[in-house]
């Protein structure tokens, strides 16, 4: 046997170990990954089902607000930790704020801004999140099947399902028809920005008006967008519905219901990245 031929039966030796031994460490990381996130999804599942027609649970705000799971926990996580350290170190973050606050160097108050931005940010979120709880029972018209969509077992970032938000007025009244019409157009711009692109092709369209073959109410009584929804889309429809609605029904008192529906099955659509 040539000296190539045996360095070519060594290189190949090294290929197929190192094949093994990837597939090795994938394993291992595999399982490694089912054992660190098996009680999450134990937790993630528990708190999911603790929902209902007429509770809206803060976990359900937590989903819709950080849509992927590992921001919800990294989130979690660091919440947690900054309550942590206030907790145990709020004498000296008070002293070292008294400090920047009295200092005139440009980089002691960049510090101390950001402080400030931490502390609004929670601030911020934990009025954000104490408005969300129980809001639906706090509307002035019923607001029907949003538990069909985020009770899914599986409300995930990549799973989508096709969906119809209808809002119903009490009688036709133009004015009013107008401005719903027009707040429903600006929810589907904003919908549509939750979507992600995927290199395959998928079933998912964009949010628009009337049904899938695109009918509508003649009477002027009810006003229907169509299109995809995964745990961020909920987002902007919570913001549509105490946002805008609220307010046309305030003025108007005309809005009889809001009506969430699932029209189809969930599909698991891929980033790209897993």
């Amino acid at each position: 046997m040539s000296d190539l031929e045996r360095y070519s039966d060594e290189l190949r030796q090294r290929a197929e170990q190192a094949r093994v031994n990837a597939e090795r460490r994938r394993s291992l990381g595999q399982f490694a990954f089912a054992v660190v996130s098996r009680p999450f999804a134990t937790f993630n599942q528990y708190l999911a089902s603790r929902n209902s027609k007429t509770r809206d649970h803060l976990w359900t705000w937590l989903q819709i607000r950080t849509g992927e799971e590992v921001v919800r926990w990294f989130l979690i996580a660091g919440l947690t930790t900054a309550a942590i350290l206030c907790a145990t170190m709020f004498d000296e973050l008070r002293d070292d704020i008294i400090a920047l606050a009295h200092s005139t160097a440009l980089w002691d108050w960049f510090v101390l801004a950001c402080y400030a931005s931490v502390v609004l940010f929670l601030a911020l979120a934990f009025v954000d999140a104490a408005r969300y709880r129980n809001w639906r029972r706090r509307m002035p018209f019923p607001v029907l099947g949003w538990e069909s969509l985020v009770d899914q077992e599986r409300f995930e970032y990549n799973m989508w399902w096709p969906c119809s938000l209808t809002v119903r007025l009490v009688k036709p009244d133009p004015a009013l028809g107008s401005g719903v019409r027009a707040a429903l157009e600006y929810y589907c711009l904003a919908a549509d920005r939750m979507y992600y692109y995927t290199q395959d092709e998928d079933s998912r369209f964009r949010w628009r008006h009337g049904s899938n073959d695109g009918a509508s109410d003649k009477a002027g009584l009810t006003f229907r967008v169509t299109g995809y929804a995964n745990n961020r889309v909920p987002l902007r429809m919570y913001q549509l519905i105490r946002g805008p609605l609220r307010k046309l029904h305030q003025v108007s008192g005309g809005i009889e219901s809001v009506e969430l529906q699932l029209t189809g099955e969930g599909e698991y659509i891929s980033t790209g990245d897993d």
